[in-house]
C-alpha cells in the first residue's frame, strides 16, 4: 500500500493549493479523468494476465489490482491540479488567434491516425504506445493550434506531474506496474491528462467567448453558464463535433478583450491583482464591465469643458438605451454575431476613440445579464459629477458613493451569478436574491467608492475636484474653494488632508460586517477569491492610516498584495484569529478559575 499512500499524499498536498481556485469545470475535470485512467489501468492489468507478458509481475499486479487503479487515479488527479494551477493565471480565450488557418494541424491528424491504423500488427507494447499516439492525435484535431500555444504550460505542468509521480513510485517498496517506468513513460502520461484539462479549457472559453456558435439568441445563453448541467455539455458536444476554424471565429471579441486588458494594467494595479484570484470566465467578463465603468467615468471627468461633458452623457444615454433595448430583439451583425446590428456602432466610431469603442462594445457584449435600472443609476451618478456640487454631509458622500460604485457592485453580483450558472437575475426575477444584491451595493461603496475618495482627496483636488463632505471642515467655504478652485490641496496641509482621508475610513468601516455577508453569499467558488481580491483592495486603508504623512497616492507594494490575497484564499489569517481567540478565553478562564 506504500505507493498509494505516497501518491494519495502527493495529490491532496497539491490539491490544497488548487483548492481557492477549483471551478465547476475543474470538478468535471476530476471526475472524466480520473474515472477514465482508473478503468483503462484496470484494463491494461487484466489483459496483461490473459495475455502472459511478464506472467510474474502480472501475478503480483493481479493480487491489487485496484491499488494500482487507485494509483494511476490520484496521479491522474494530481495531473488535474497542477494543470490548473499552471494554466489559470492567463485567460484562455488570449491562447485563440481568428484568422489562423488550422488545415496544418488537421492535416498531421489524419497522417498521424492513418499510420496507426496500419499498426495492428505490432506487439502487445507498441500497441499501447500507439493507443497514446491515437488519443494524443485525437486531442490535437480538436485544439492543436491552441495546445502549440500554450506549450510552455504544457510541458511544465507534465513535467512536474511526472516527477511527482516517479517519485512515488521510487520511493515505495511495493511491487507495481509502474515500477519499471522511467520519466518519459511518465511524461506520456500526465501530458496526456494535461493536454486534456486544455481542451476542455479551450471549449469552454469558447462557449463563454462565442455562445452565438451554439445558441443564437442572447437571452439563451445562461443555460450554458454551468459546467455541471446538462444543457452545457449538450451544447459543448455539439460544439465539439462542429469546431470551427479558427479563419472563421470572428476577431472582435477577441480583440476587444485585448484592449481592455491594456487599457486595465497601468491604471489599476490593485484590480489586477484583485481580478488573478476569481476563475477564468467570470475574470474575462468582470474585466470587461470594470473597464466600461472607468472608460465612461473618464468620458464625463475628463470633458474638455461642461458642454463637452453634457455631449458625453447624452451619448452614453443613448447608447445604454440602444443596448437594452437590443437585448430585448437581438439581430446579430453579419461580420461578428456577438454583436447586435441595432446599434448605430459607425455613429460611436466618431465619437469615440478605437480603444474606447472596443470597451463600448464588450460592454454590449455582457450586458444581457444586467438590470437596466440599475445601469441607469450610473447616469444619475454621472450627472452629479457634471453639477460640481460640494456635498455637505456624510448622507450625501453615501449617496453618491452608492451611485456610483453601490451600482457598480450590484452590477457585478449580476454577473457573478450569471456566469455561475444561476440564472439570468435581468430576466428571470424568480431567481433574484434581494439580500445579495444589497449586500454586493456595500461591498462596491466601501472597497471601491470611500476607499477611492479617501486615497485620491490630493490627486482629485489637483484636478479641480472635491468629494470631501462639508461638514468635516473647520471653514468649509475656505477650504472647498483651495481643494476645487484653487487647486491648492498643500495650503490646508497633509495632516489636515489626512484627517479627512480617516473620517472616511471610518465611514467605510461601518460597512465592514455587511461587506462580509455579501461576500458569504457569493458561490462557494469564488468566494474565497473575493474575500482575498476585497481584502487585498482595503489594505490601501492601512497604508493611509500607516502612513505619517499623507501621500499623493497610496499605493500597497506588490509583495504585500500577493501576501494578503494568499493569506485570505487559504484562510490563513482567519486561522490565526482563531488561535488568537481561543489563547484569550483560555487566559480568561484560567484567571476566572484562580479567582
Amino acid at each position: 500500500m506504500d505507493i498509494l499512500t505516497y501518491s494519495s499524499s502527493a495529490f491532496i498536498i497539491v490539491t490544497v493549493l488548487y483548492r481557492p481556485f477549483i471551478t465547476k469545470l475543474d470538478r468535471v475535470k476530476y471526475f472524466m479523468f480520473t474515472a477514465t485512467s482508473f478503468c483503462v489501468t484496470l484494463l491494461y492489468i487484466i489483459l496483461s494476465y490473459s495475455t502472459g507478458n511478464d506472467s510474474g509481475s502480472a501475478k503480483v499486479n493481479l493480487t491489487f489490482p485496484l491499488v494500482d487503479a487507485t494509483t494511476i487515479g490520484a496521479i491522474t488527479a494530481l495531473s488535474v491540479s497542477i494543470s490548473g494551477l499552471f494554466t489559470r493565471w492567463d485567460l484562455p480565450i488570449l491562447f485563440i488567434r481568428p484568422g489562423v488557418s488550422s488545415c496544418l494541424y488537421n492535416m498531421i491528424s489524419r497522417r498521424g491516425l492513418f499510420f496507426i491504423a496500419l499498426s495492428s500488427q505490432m506487439n502487445y507494447f507498441a500497441q499501447w504506445s500507439v493507443l497514446w499516439f491515437a488519443s494524443f492525435l485525437c486531442i490535437w484535431s480538436v485544439s492543436g493550434g491552441y495546445l502549440l500555444r500554450r506549450r510552455q504550460s504544457l510541458i511544465c505542468s507534465s513535467s512536474v506531474a511526472a516527477v511527482l509521480g516517479m517519485s512515488c513510485t521510487h520511493l515505495s517498496s511495493s511491487m507495481s506496474i509502474m515500477n519499471n517506468w522511467k520519466f518519459v513513460n511518465w511524461f506520456a502520461f500526465t501530458s496526456l491528462v494535461v493536454a486534456g484539462c486544455c481542451v476542455l479549457d479551450h471549449l469552454d472559453a469558447l462557449l463563454n467567448t462565442f455562445p452565438h456558435l451554439v445558441l443564437t439568441n442572447p437571452r439563451d445563453h445562461y443555460i450554458i453558464q454551468n459546467p455541471l448541467g446538462g444543457d452545457y455539455w449538450r451544447c459543448f458536444v455539439w460544439l465539439l463535433f462542429h469546431m470551427p476554424s479558427e479563419n472563421n471565429i470572428p476577431s472582435g471579441p477577441i480583440d476587444d478583450l485585448r484592449v481592455v486588458i491594456r487599457l486595465l494594467g497601468p491604471v489599476s494595479r490593485s484590480w489586477k491583482a484583485m481580478s488573478a484570484l476569481f476563475p477564468t470566465n467570470l475574470r474575462h467578463e468582470l474585466c470587461l464591465l470594470y473597464a466600461f465603468f472607468r472608460t465612461a467615468d473618464d468620458l464625463i471627468d475628463n470633458a474638455s469643458s461642461k458642454k463637452q461633458g453634457i455631449k458625453h452623457l447624452e451619448m452614453l444615454k443613448c447608447f445604454l438605451e440602444e443596448v437594452f433595448s437590443c437585448n430585448k430583439q437581438y439581430s446579430p451583425l453579419a461580420n461578428d454575431p456577438s454583436l447586435s446590428s441595432h446599434i448605430h456602432w459607425s455613429f460611436y466610431a466618431g465619437l469615440l476613440s478605437p480603444d474606447a469603442l472596443s470597451v463600448f462594445r464588450s460592454f454590449a457584449r455582457v450586458s444581457v445579464c444586467l438590470d437596466q435600472t440599475v445601469v441607469n443609476e450610473l447616469v444619475n451618478a454621472w450627472k452629479l459629477d457634471l453639477k460640481g456640487e460640494s456635498l455637505k454631509h456624510e448622507e450625501d458622500l453615501l449617496n453618491y458613493a452608492d451611485l456610483i460604485s453601490g451600482t457598480f457592485g450590484e452590477m457585478c453580483a449580476h454577473v457573478i451569478m450569471y456566469k455561475g450558472g444561476h440564472g439570468n437575475w435581468n430576466l428571470n426575477r424568480q431567481v433574484r436574491k434581494e439580500n445579495i444584491l444589497k449586500q454586493a451595493r456595500a461591498v462596491g461603496q466601501q472597497c471601491l467608492q470611500l476607499v477611492n475618495i479617501s486615497r485620491d482627496i490630493l490627486s482629485d483636488s489637483l484636478d479641480g475636484k472635491c468629494y470631501v463632505p462639508l461638514q468635516y471642515m473647520l471653514n468649509p467655504l475656505q477650504e472647498y474653494r483651495s481643494l476645487t478652485v484653487c487647486r491648492a490641496p498643500f495650503k490646508l496641509g497633509r495632516q489636515t488632508l489626512k484627517a479627512y482621508a480617516l473620517k472616511m475610513l471610518e465611514l467605510a468601516d461601518q460597512q465592514t460586517d455587511l461587506a462580509y455577508k455579501g461576500i458569504e453569499g457569493l458561490p462557494y467558488e469564488v468566494r474565497d477569491g473575493f474575500r482575498g481580491a476585497f481584502e487585498v483592495y482595503m489594505a490601501i486603508s492601512s497604508e493611509l492610516r500607516q502612513n505619517s504623512s499623507f501621500p499623493l497616492r497610496a499605493k500597497v507594494p506588490v509583495w504585500r498584495q500577493r501576501l494578503i490575497g494568499i493569506g485570505h484564499l487559504y484562510g490563513l489569517f482567519r486561522l490565526l484569529d482563531n488561535l488568537q481567540n481561543t489563547y484569550e478565553r483560555l487566559v480568561h478562564l484560567s484567571i476566572h478559575f484562580r479567582f
